[in-house]
Protein backbone atom coordinates (compact mmCIF):
# COMPACT_ATOMS: atom_id res chain seq x y z
CA UNK A 1 0.00 0.00 0.00
CA UNK A 2 2.74 2.44 -0.50
CA UNK A 3 0.95 4.19 -3.58
CA UNK A 4 -1.82 5.12 -0.81
CA UNK A 5 0.41 6.02 2.18
CA UNK A 6 2.32 8.00 -0.31
CA UNK A 7 -0.92 9.62 -2.71
CA UNK A 8 -3.76 9.53 0.05
CA UNK A 9 -3.01 10.01 3.79
CA UNK A 10 -1.31 13.16 3.47
CA UNK A 11 -4.67 14.78 2.10
CA UNK A 12 -6.65 12.79 5.26
CA UNK A 13 -4.46 14.01 7.80
CA UNK A 14 -5.14 17.13 6.23
CA UNK A 15 -8.46 16.88 5.98
CA UNK A 16 -8.82 15.74 10.03
CA UNK A 17 -6.97 18.62 11.08
CA UNK A 18 -8.56 21.67 9.05
CA UNK A 19 -11.74 19.60 7.57
CA UNK A 20 -15.00 20.72 8.86
CA UNK A 21 -16.90 18.40 11.22
CA UNK A 22 -18.26 15.92 8.59
CA UNK A 23 -14.96 15.79 7.02
CA UNK A 24 -12.95 15.41 9.95
CA UNK A 25 -15.54 12.45 11.00
CA UNK A 26 -14.95 10.67 7.79
CA UNK A 27 -11.35 11.71 7.79
CA UNK A 28 -10.79 10.04 11.48
CA UNK A 29 -12.76 6.61 10.15
CA UNK A 30 -10.20 6.46 7.39
CA UNK A 31 -7.12 7.08 9.82
CA UNK A 32 -8.63 4.59 11.93
CA UNK A 33 -9.11 1.84 8.63
CA UNK A 34 -5.56 2.66 7.28
CA UNK A 35 -3.87 1.90 10.43
CA UNK A 36 -5.85 -1.34 10.76
CA UNK A 37 -4.65 -2.64 7.49
CA UNK A 38 -1.46 -1.01 7.00
CA UNK A 39 0.91 -3.77 7.59
CA UNK A 40 3.82 -2.13 7.24
CA UNK A 41 5.13 -1.41 10.27
CA UNK A 42 6.86 2.32 9.44
CA UNK A 43 4.29 3.38 7.57
CA UNK A 44 1.23 2.55 10.64
CA UNK A 45 3.45 3.74 13.18
CA UNK A 46 4.12 7.48 11.30
CA UNK A 47 0.08 7.73 11.23
CA UNK A 48 -0.09 6.75 14.32
CA UNK A 49 2.54 9.24 15.66
CA UNK A 50 0.40 11.79 13.56
CA UNK A 51 -2.81 10.98 15.41
CA UNK A 52 -0.89 11.69 18.88
CA UNK A 53 1.50 14.47 17.69
CA UNK A 54 -1.86 16.73 15.78
CA UNK A 55 -4.49 15.30 17.57
CA UNK A 56 -3.80 14.25 21.50
CA UNK A 57 -1.19 16.48 21.77
CA UNK A 58 -2.65 19.41 20.41
CA UNK A 59 -3.23 22.93 21.73
CA UNK A 60 -6.71 22.97 19.78
CA UNK A 61 -9.06 21.79 22.33
CA UNK A 62 -11.32 20.88 19.39
CA UNK A 63 -8.56 18.67 17.68
CA UNK A 64 -7.74 16.60 21.15
CA UNK A 65 -11.81 16.10 21.25
CA UNK A 66 -11.23 14.67 17.36
CA UNK A 67 -8.67 12.26 18.97
CA UNK A 68 -11.43 10.97 21.76
CA UNK A 69 -13.78 10.17 18.20
CA UNK A 70 -10.86 8.52 16.41
CA UNK A 71 -10.54 6.18 19.59
CA UNK A 72 -14.21 5.22 19.69
CA UNK A 73 -13.71 4.82 16.00
CA UNK A 74 -10.28 2.34 15.91
CA UNK A 75 -11.30 1.07 19.38
CA UNK A 76 -13.67 -1.16 17.48
CA UNK A 77 -10.97 -2.09 14.65
CA UNK A 78 -7.91 -3.27 15.63
CA UNK A 79 -7.15 -5.66 19.02
CA UNK A 80 -7.27 -4.29 22.35
CA UNK A 81 -4.46 -5.20 23.43
CA UNK A 82 -2.82 -3.13 20.90
CA UNK A 83 -5.45 -0.56 21.83
CA UNK A 84 -4.21 -0.42 24.92
CA UNK A 85 -0.46 -0.65 23.88
CA UNK A 86 -0.96 2.30 21.78
CA UNK A 87 -3.86 4.61 22.70
CA UNK A 88 -5.05 4.26 26.01
CA UNK A 89 -2.23 6.02 27.91
CA UNK A 90 -3.16 8.97 25.91
CA UNK A 91 -6.65 8.63 25.58
CA UNK A 92 -6.64 8.92 29.79
CA UNK A 93 -4.60 11.49 30.51
CA UNK A 94 -7.05 13.83 28.05
CA UNK A 95 -9.38 12.75 31.46
CA UNK A 96 -8.21 16.18 33.13
CA UNK A 97 -8.84 17.93 30.33
CA UNK A 98 -11.82 20.75 30.06
CA UNK A 99 -12.90 19.57 27.11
Amino acid sequence: MPEIHTNLVPHVQEFAIDGNTTIRKESLECLAEIITHQHHLPYREEVIQFILSSLCHSRNFSHRRSFISFCCYIIELIPFQMFKDIFSTHLLNLKEDRI
